[in-house]
């Protein structure tokens, strides 16, 4: 006989100096757990069978743990459905730091940049060769392939004009800006290990959605969740160990249930239930709660409250020097199928929206209306008659001249 009840009781026997007898009995027709437990707990002095939730209930029958010793707080478990060979969302990954709004915006804005120097510009030979009219369709495409490419150094503009020069300052400004924001976020999508979404990130959002939600039948947990969800039809309570519950989720029959940590553990190392390795847990904790063997209140005739104390004694002893949780790995996890995965990015990374980035674009678009001021006060300045500047020159003899040839 062995396991994790056995490994614990024989290293607590030997700090402790006691000796244990096991009465086994059959827990698999079941129908109450609480009767049972009041049932037994007046014949042993001990109740293992692996854990037993500490709940009001079984304190209200003299039932106490000596320690928590495995980690039962509570989470809502997933297994995702496997994504298949080729994905479009992780082939284009590389688009997601950036929004479509964002995408289209600063496409228009290449396009117009180029367009607009060719109006600032008409007549820049370096540019635009001469020999071409001002509409000819090469010098916009010209323009444009210019404007594109400053993104990516292969190619920039050479302006002649201050117009020109103030569209072109603009416009590698809001490339700069533009570039470090798509920079910095998309380091945070491409390590991101590409999986596919449960399509909700927490109970109460599974809840909302009404997505299938298994615990199991007549347990402390079915108890807490018909008192936080009462009337869900989505509830799915059946009579199952662990094991079979987690396959219920690997089959996508169930989208997602309710385990207590230790047993998240145990069950992510089960090759037939994680194949993929993507069991995962979601949101918060949905209940901290302790778990471990029960023993019965009694300060009369067995006096059983003495065993209670003195275990939790040696349980805080074995768990301080690390006996406890290399015991129970040594149990519920003995071969690491699937190692914990690393964090890699921020869990926060979101894609940059067209109102973070109007402020950058923005710039560009005040760039482009100083240019455009300029090039029309040039244009005034030349149509602009010269006052000042006497409309008849040469000798006197020579205006007089001109006088006469006026007047015939």
């Amino acid at each position: 006989m062995g396991g994790l009840e056995i490994d614990i009781l024989n290293e607590l026997g030997l700090r402790a100096g006691f000796t244990y007898s096991m009465v086994i009995h059959d827990w698999s027709n079941i129908t109450s757990f609480k009767k049972a437990l009041a049932e037994r707990i007046m014949l042993q002095d001990m109740i293992t069978y692996a854990y037993w939730f500490i709940t009001p209930g079984r304190m209200g029958i003299g039932a106490y743990s000596p320690y928590g010793f495995l980690e039962a707080m509570l989470f809502a478990v997933v297994v995702p459905k496997e994504k298949s060979m080729f994905s479009f969302d992780e082939i284009f990954s590389f688009l997601t730091p950036f929004s479509p709004a964002v995408w289209f915006c600063f496409l228009g804005l290449m396009i117009g940049t180029g367009l607009m120097y060719r109006f600032l510009e008409t007549s820049n030979d370096e540019d635009f060769p001469e020999g071409r009219g001002l509409f000819d369709i090469r010098n916009f495409l010209d323009s444009i392939f210019k404007s594109s490419g400053h993104i990516t150094g292969a190619s920039g503009f050479a302006p002649k004009t201050w117009p020109g020069k103030v569209l072109l300052m603009s416009w590698t400004w809001c490339i700069v800006l533009t570039l470090s924001a798509y920079t910095a976020n998309l380091a945070s999508f491409l390590v991101m290990k590409a999986e596919n979404a449960a399509g909700f990130s927490s109970l109460t959002s599974a809840v909302q959605q009404m997505k299938k939600v298994s615990v199991e039948r007549g347990g402390p947990v079915e108890t807490w969740f018909q008192n936080n969800y009462p009337d869900y039809p989505e509830l799915q309570s059946v009579p199952l160990v662990p094991e079979e519950r987690a396959l219920k989720l690997t089959n996508q029959e169930h989208d997602t249930g309710i385990f207590a940590k230790f047993e998240v553990d145990m069950l992510k190392q089960r090759p037939n239930i994680n194949p993929h390795c993507n069991m995962k847990t979601i949101g918060e904790p949905l209940l901290n709660i302790q778990a471990g063997w029960m023993v019965g209140n009694d300060v009369n005739e067995n006096c059983t409250i003495l065993v209670r104390d003195v275990l939790a004694v040696w349980f805080v002893r074995m768990d301080l020097d690390g006996t406890l949780s290399r015991l129970t790995k040594k149990s519920l996890t003995p071969v690491e199928y699937c190692p914990d995965a690393v964090e890699e990015a921020p869990a926060g990374a979101t894609r940059l929206e067209f109102e973070n980035m109007l402020g950058i674009l923005s710039v560009h678009g005040a760039g482009v209306v100083a240019a455009l001021i300029l090039f029309c006060a040039g244009r005034a300045k030349r149509r602009m008659p010269d006052i000042l500047t006497p409309r008849h020159r040469g000798t006197p003899a020579e205006r007089s001249e001109e006088a006469l040839t006026e007047i015939t």
